[in-house]
């Protein structure tokens, strides 16, 4: 009789790394740690490890994603490369136009999804000529450390409206101004 005798081997995370082709990581390193399913200590899991980067993706802020795991400093351990390839977020436009009965009227639109780095959004919409109006809005996917959102809008506007009836069309402006908070 021979007796065979092996080692069952679970290697534990020993380090985690945030890595960027790009020139410098705009998004703040706890941005991206908070989505990770998995921290230093922990015993390897692909399963967490494939459902981090699946998060990571649905912020809508990184073009490419990925998880490269190699042998850590230490024995029994990995280490967990997270590279990022970070998109634009920004977005800027403007527009002038006229029309015939409104005459000149023009928008600006401005807004970033990954506000400062933070994963926070913010826009913001003017629109000036006969009828001002605007648009704001906020939301922080994460309050705390709790995947708890927040996110809160304003708005004032002036929409042009035609009422018809059986022998005239009357035009209009319908006003509206509020918010709401979620």
């Amino acid at each position: 009789d021979k007796e065979l005798q092996f080692q069952v081997f679970e290697p534990k995370i020993g380090e985690v790394r945030i890595e960027t082709d790009n020139k410098a990581l705009r998004t703040k390193d706890y941005v991206i740690r908070r989505e990770l399913l998995f921290k230093v200590g922990d015993v390897y899991n692909e399963n967490d490890i494939r459902e981090s980067l699946r998060s990571l993706d649905r912020l809508g802020i990184f073009q490419e994603v990925k998880a490269l795991p190699e042998p850590g400093t230490e024995p029994g351990t990995l280490l967990i490369n997270i590279q990022v390839v970070e998109r634009r977020t920004g977005l800027a436009s403007v527009g002038v136009g006229h029309s015939n009965i409104k005459g000149l009227i023009g928008f600006v639109d401005v807004a970033d999804t990954n506000f400062w780095g933070t994963g926070q959004k913010l826009n913001l919409r003017v629109q000036f000529g006969a009828d001002d109006s605007y648009e704001l809005g906020y939301t922080n996917p994460w309050i705390g450390s709790r995947r708890t959102s927040f996110t809160a809008n304003l708005y004032n506007r002036t929409i042009l409206r035609q009422a018809v009836s059986e022998d005239t069309t009357h035009l209009y402006d319908e006003e509206r101004t509020g918010g709401n908070v979620t």
